[in-house]
């Protein structure tokens, strides 16, 4: 076992109720605006891809290639889904969506070509193909639990978006999908614009009702202070649905047929994974972000233990990430890598963070 933290956290700082760094202090108008809509937004700078399948038998074709049931999918209805390698594997977390008689497709950030040129290969056995539903397309997150008052104040939908829901609306006569869900499975919602001047005015009504955008870096320690994987960091072609939290919602385990299937079978009827997503916090060593992904090893034995593959600076904890970890490895224990020293830890790394270290809405 790991003996005390001697990574300090910065003085004089404090945390918001939902996990990000700032100045808190009773009375202080950012608290407040953060009381009051409970939910930030972020800007997604790489692009969140929201591509359009049409065709006869676009949804039939979808339920044969992800891991979910979207077979009867209703218009304004979403669904969670994987699309996996043929060994099951990770390749893109999704939102599967119907837009009247539309099918639409939500890729997490930053994945556009690589994720257009996987389904291609697939959606061609039915000659479907997938294309940009904006060829220049700008995109959003709301996080927190108080997004469907938020959109209704900010005069983004006329009426409260379901959660699970997804709308095409308008901001000064600029096209704009709202998704009542987030790709990566964080509480929210999801807004993708036709362009970036679009996406500006869509984020200066939010602004007006007093939602703001606490910086990447607050964010993303939000995220791993609560837990939640991300496309690129812990949801990736190495890692499996299970070790990553990403089967129960988003894997179907009635259906079958669909790339991967046969994996999700025998891991829920032999056996287990034998890694596990897991909170880690710095002990000690540099202050500077370590490399990622870092191996992580045994401080007694030196043997392989997991990998780092989040890290922040959490103005309370120091330094926090998120691994996967050897199943057996115990809470508690003591991992080392890149002259730093990590101690395993249940999640959320701080009580009540499990909901994504968001506000509830007023």
């Amino acid at each position: 076992m790991c003996g005390a933290s001697r990574d300090r956290p910065a003085a004089g700082r404090a945390v918001t109720a939902f996990g990000f760094a700032g100045d808190v202090s009773e009375g202080s108008g950012s608290a407040k605006r953060f009381a009051h809509t409970g939910a930030v937004v972020r800007r997604l700078q790489g692009g969140a891809p929201l591509l359009l399948v049409r065709g006869a038998g676009a949804l039939a074709a979808l339920h044969r290639l992800v891991s979910q049931d979207v077979a009867g999918l209703g218009a304004g209805a979403t669904a969670r889904a994987l699309l996996l390698s043929p060994k099951g594997r990770c390749r893109f977390p999704l939102l599967v969506g119907r837009v009247g008689e539309d099918v639409v497709l939500l890729g997490p950030e930053g994945s556009g070509d690589a994720l257009r040129a996987s389904l291609g290969r697939y959606l061609a056995l039915s000659r479907l193909g997938a294309e940009p539903f904006f060829p220049a397309g700008a995109a959003a997150e709301i996080l927190g639990a108080g997004w469907p008052g938020v959109l209704v104040r900010a005069g983004l939908v006329q009426e409260h978006l379901a959660e699970a829901g997804v709308a095409v609306t308008a901001a000064e006569g600029r096209q704009l999908v709202a998704f009542g869900r987030t790709v990566e499975g964080r509480p929210g919602a999801t807004l993708v614009a036709e362009d970036g001047q679009a996406l500006d005015v869509v984020l200066g009504r939010l602004a007006a009702v007093g939602v703001e955008d606490p910086g990447e870096e607050a964010v993303e320690v939000a995220r791993i202070v609560a837990g939640f994987p991300r496309w690129g960091k812990e949801i990736t072609e190495d890692a499996l649905p299970q070790e990553v939290g990403l089967a129960d919602g988003w894997v179907s385990l009635a259906k079958g047929c669909y790339p991967g299937q046969e994996t999700m079978a025998r891991l829920r009827t032999y056996g287990h994974v034998n890694r596990a997503l897991t909170g880690l916090r710095q002990l000690d060593g540099v202050a500077e972000p370590p490399p990622l992904p870092l191996e992580l090893r045994d401080v007694d034995t030196g043997s392989r233990r997991g990998v780092l593959t989040s890290w922040g600076r959490h103005p309370q904890l120091g330094g926090v990430g998120l691994g996967l970890v050897r199943r057996e490895v115990a809470a508690g224990s003591c991992l080392a890598g890149a002259e730093r020293r990590f101690q395993v830890v249940p999640l959320p790394l701080l009580p009540g963070e499990a909901a994504g270290g968001l506000p509830e809405p007023p």
